[in-house]
């Protein structure tokens, strides 16, 4: 069995189907991958989480990054994961904290976790 590398640059994000075939003068081989091609992330931040009055709805925690594409995002607030958490490829985002999201007065600490397939979980803490 022979090896080699093939070294390509892609040009924008997205998932790519990739064919190699190779040959010599008495036959050829080919097959085929799928690759997923991202942006690592970085510079991931929550910025200042303003008081939430108790009682309202949909307060937001706003999330931004310097680069990256294809995030997910989990955000813990107390013991509860958010259901609403994103970042969008424009690399702004939220977290919503809704009523049902906390269950009296008091510090709530906030931990957010944002990954994609190339990039390790970078998680922040916070409290509000």
């Amino acid at each position: 069995m022979l090896t080699g590398y093939l070294l390509h640059t892609y040009n924008q994000t997205g998932v790519f189907n990739v064919m190699l075939t190779a040959s010599n003068l008495v036959s050829n081989q080919s097959d085929w991958t799928v690759t997923n091609v991202q942006v690592i992330i970085a510079n991931f931040t929550i910025h200042n989480i303003p008081p939430i009055p108790y009682g309202q709805d949909n307060s937001e925690i706003p999330l931004t990054v310097g680069a990256g594409s294809n995030m997910n995002v989990t955000v813990l607030f107390g013991n509860m994961t958010l259901d609403t958490a994103y970042v969008n490829d424009e690399r702004e985002g939220l977290a919503i904290v809704r009523v049902s999201d906390y269950f009296g007065y008091g510090y709530y600490p906030v931990e957010v976790n944002i990954s994609n397939l190339v990039t390790p979980a970078q998680s922040y803490y916070s409290g509000v």
